[in-house]
């Protein structure tokens, strides 16, 4: 194998604190498995294969399987439709030690590979359990509430009803809590007349709604190195708010109105009017606990979700206790990677999606962030694999969209879990591979400056077809 300068300190790097043997097994254990499996099936996929279905592919010695990847590699990675600027590396867990590499240290945009950086940054951070939950508090000035977001990046429409209903029975049993006037229940067939009965419906108060999307600090919508183009076509600015994945130009207004609308069909009179804040004394009238990271992650990772990667980039800085601006974001990250003890030389973290055209990566510091999240020392990280896409089944590498659809990499369906990455000249693929031998292999591969006389399909092919020797289609 060639080693490059700087070889022996990155293989030292990712170096995994356990015996070889221990290394592949969170594949199979049940909170990686289980948890894949459940989003793969979701989607119509197969669940990711366990160590015993490897095992039972089991065909060479590690030896020989590594001898021939880098073999077969030092052919596939010549090929011109990957241009000059291509890296790959594979990375052997068992052996603790570089399978292959070609341009290992180059710095590279790696589009949305970024969001395996991302992924893991939360990850470590609030662990896969948290919940980002939305809320409904009393306002500043009389007849006021406010919607509270927690950045929660899949909040729905159907969230904010139920916490509109939530709201609503909160006002009805204590109206004193927005010191508003109270108003008759809205109805098609309202009365003058106010039933005394125990059964009638209550006064209910006329309320102002506002929306507070504080948690994000700045007004900095958009990242440095986006085209103006992207937003709203390819991502939304971004804030603490979001409603459906809706690619709209302000989801606080979006997320504000609607919910006023939802107060409205549960019969209290209410308009939307604008931003506000809380005070920290007021009360909370209704909570929606929101959805968890992993679910967050699951959906970023499997189908390249921008919005979702960008609001988990900023709460990755809300969980360190920095503010959740842009800077503020790109600290915690890096300072999340590093004490994960992934090199960041040549890495230049600017958004949580990859879309940016100033962000670079190495593939050594995909190789250690992916790596990490096979260590049993990190049990936040378990799930990753699980969440990735599967090679010719599922998210960005369904066989639709001509994944692994044709020899060699078609014997590679379903045997390899990774994320894809598109953006100008670049694509990228980063994940892991079953090998040959039984094992688990690491692998990154990205291009750079692709040569546009060919198409990016034939550039996707031809990195399916590096990557897919990485599992014995020799």
């Amino acid at each position: 194998m060639r080693r490059t300068p700087g070889t022996v300190l990155l293989a030292a790097a990712l170096v995994l604190p356990m015996a070889p043997a221990a290394v592949a097994a969170p594949a199979a254990t049940a909170p990686a498995t289980t948890a894949g499996s459940q989003v793969l099936a979701r989607d119509g996929g197969s669940p990711p294969p366990t160590l015993t279905a490897l095992a039972a592919r089991t065909r060479v010695s590690t030896a020989a399987a590594n001898a021939r990847i880098a073999q077969v590699l030092a052919t596939r990675t010549s090929s011109r439709i990957l241009g000059a600027r291509f890296t790959m590396t594979v990375w052997d867990p068992a052996t603790a030690s570089w399978v292959y590499q070609r341009r290992a240290g180059a710095s590279l945009r790696g589009a949305s590979t970024t969001k395996i950086l991302t992924a893991v940054g939360v990850l470590a951070t609030l662990g896969p359990e948290h919940r980002f939950p939305t809320t409904v508090r009393a306002g500043a000035a009389p007849g006021e509430v406010v919607l509270v977001a927690g950045g929660d990046p899949l909040l729905t429409s159907a969230d904010l009803r139920r916490l509109a209903a939530d709201t609503a029975r909160a006002l009805r049993a204590a109206p004193a809590a927005t010191s508003g006037e109270a108003v008759p229940a809205a109805s098609p067939a309202a009365s003058p007349t106010v039933d005394p009965s125990p059964s009638a419906t209550p006064p209910q108060p006329a309320v102002v709604v506002r929306a507070d999307d504080a948690l994000f600090g700045d007004r900095q919508w958009r990242s440095r190195g986006w085209p103006r183009h992207y937003v709203p076509a390819q991502v939304r600015m971004v804030g603490a708010f979001a409603r459906d994945d809706r690619k709209v130009r302000d989801a606080t207004a979006d997320a504000g109105a609607f919910f006023a609308s939802a107060l409205r069909a549960e019969g209290v009179e209410a308009r939307y009017g604008g931003e506000g804040v809380a005070p920290a004394e007021a009360p909370t009238l209704a909570t929606f606990a929101g959805h968890s990271v992993a679910q967050a992650v699951s959906r970023t990772l499997l189908v390249s979700d921008n919005d979702t990667a960008e609001m988990l980039f900023r709460q990755v800085a809300v969980a360190r206790g920095l503010p959740a601006t842009w800077a503020g974001a790109r600290q915690a990250l890096a300072a999340t990677l590093t004490e994960l003890g992934v090199p960041l030389a040549g890495v230049r973290i600017v958004d949580g999606s990859g879309l940016s055209l100033d962000g670079r990566l190495t593939a050594p510091a995909l190789t250690a962030a992916l790596a990490r999240a096979l260590d049993p020392a990190h049990p936040r990280l378990a799930g990753l694999r699980g969440w990735l896409p599967v090679a010719g089944r599922t998210g960005t590498l369904r066989s639709g969209d001509k994944r692994f659809h044709a020899r060699p990499a078609r014997c590679a369906a379903g045997l390899i879990q990774a994320k894809t990455g598109t953006v100008a000249d670049a694509i990228g693929l980063a994940g892991y591979a079953a090998g040959a031998d039984g094992s688990t292999k690491v692998f990154v591969g990205i291009v750079n400056s692709r040569p546009t006389r060919y198409t990016r399909a034939q550039t996707r092919i031809a990195v399916d077809r590096a990557a897919s020797s990485v599992t014995g289609c020799w």
